[in-house]
């Protein structure tokens, strides 16, 4: 468990220090936010503590701030996604008693987390999150569920609003299962833009 803050040069192939998080964690999620700083939640300290904190860190500063407001639900191995408009969604993990169902949604404007109502088809946490660029949407799959991979897939649908400071939540509904159950799988969008079309949203696990 470590507080480390290391930044990636791909010009180099080269990681370097740059500072430290507010605290020690593993297990925690991150995720970009518009003015380049990260947004990091949730984990585990070096003693199992799960956590609702959170914190967003600017590389060029080298500095860590937490954030007044923490997650709704203390988890770790959650996955969090950054949406076309700016929102994260934060989703799954454990609570260390239990594997997750729930979600919630991180406004970069009020720096707060808000609840989803619906909620993951199954409990999962080390599950991987796609963005699905063309409709704003993620896919959820794989991860575990009470220590089981699991085969399951969800979509994150969010609402749709014309007023983008007006912040709606979205929904889960589950969708076409992989055909094999994997747990800590990778993945991406894929498609073909030939022709000038837009890629189909689409995901590679």
């Amino acid at each position: 468990t470590s507080a480390d803050l290391e930044v990636f040069d791909p010009a180099t192939g080269t990681s370097s220090l740059v500072g430290q998080m507010a605290g020690a964690r593993s297990g925690h999620a991150a995720a970009r936010v518009a003015d380049g700083k990260v947004l990091i939640v949730g984990g585990r300290t070096q003693e199992g503590t799960v956590l609702g904190s959170a914190e967003l860190a600017d590389s060029a500063s080298g500095s860590s701030t937490p954030l007044a407001f923490g997650l709704q639900q203390a988890r770790a191995g959650a996955s969090a996604t950054t949406l076309i408009d700016g929102r994260v969604l934060v989703a799954g993990g454990s609570d260390g008693t239990a594997d997750l169902r729930t979600a919630e949604i991180f406004d970069p404007h009020s720096q707060t987390f808000t609840g989803i109502s619906t909620q993951l088809s199954v409990a999962r946490s080390g599950h991987t999150a796609l963005l699905l660029s063309h409709n704003n949407s993620v896919l959820m799959a794989g991860g575990t569920s009470g220590g089981t991979a699991v085969s399951a897939a969800d979509l994150f649908l969010p609402a749709e609003f014309p007023d983008p400071y007006s912040y709606g939540t979205g929904s889960f509904a589950p969708t076409g299962s992989m055909t094999a159950a994997r747990a800590g799988a990778m993945g991406g969008p894929v498609g073909d833009n030939g022709g000038g079309s837009p890629p189909p949203d689409r995901g590679a696990l």
